[in-house]
């Protein structure tokens, strides 16, 4: 079947997608088109990429790049739905402070339901390996510092140069 997200299987970034779904997690921020996150075994992590930017392990280009206010980023897999915020934003305490609809507290609650959830729907998925990802995430949010890249400072290379700066996503850098 093929994702609602990739319009046409024929379109050169369905090959992309398709070929790394298994690997992949979808990324769902409320105010940006869905992205796509890929384990990758030789990084033992997770990686950011957007296909129509060009752009990979870039993932403060949408905030410090576009200027995009970041609030929550969910990233969904068919086992698990995670908060990665964090990987996306060099300001957490600013995300955070734009959220609205429940506290943290109650959002590692919900999120916790919907896995269980989750895993008990989809018993082929590996929960032992999800919660081993899940907890080299939670140890890098504690202790990764986030130096910003030349290439996270450029602003939407996609669309056209009016559209990009009528959105404010011209960018930051020279």
């Amino acid at each position: 079947m093929l994702d609602p997200a990739i319009p046409d299987h024929h379109h050169p970034r369905a090959h992309c997608w398709y070929s790394l779904h298994t690997l992949t997690r979808t990324l769902c921020p409320p105010h940006l088109s869905s992205r796509v996150e890929c384990y990758s075994e030789d990084l033992d992590r997770w990686v950011h990429m957007d296909c129509c930017e060009n752009a990979w392990d870039s993932p403060l280009m949408y905030e410090r790049g576009w200027g995009k206010k970041l609030s929550y980023i969910f990233s969904f897999t068919k086992g698990n739905v995670t908060d990665t915020t964090w990987r996306y934003s060099k300001d957490v305490a600013g995300s955070c402070s734009r959220r609205g609809g429940c506290g943290e507290a109650e959002l590692v609650l919900l999120l916790e339901e919907i896995n269980t959830e989750l895993h008990r729907r989809h018993p082929d998925t590996t929960p032992a390996e999800t919660d081993k990802r899940r907890i080299v995430e939670l140890c890098s949010f504690l202790s990764d510092v986030k130096e910003v890249s030349a290439s996270e400072l450029l602003g939407r290379q996609s669309g056209s140069e009016e559209w990009r700066r009528a959105r404010g996503e011209i960018g930051l850098a020279p």
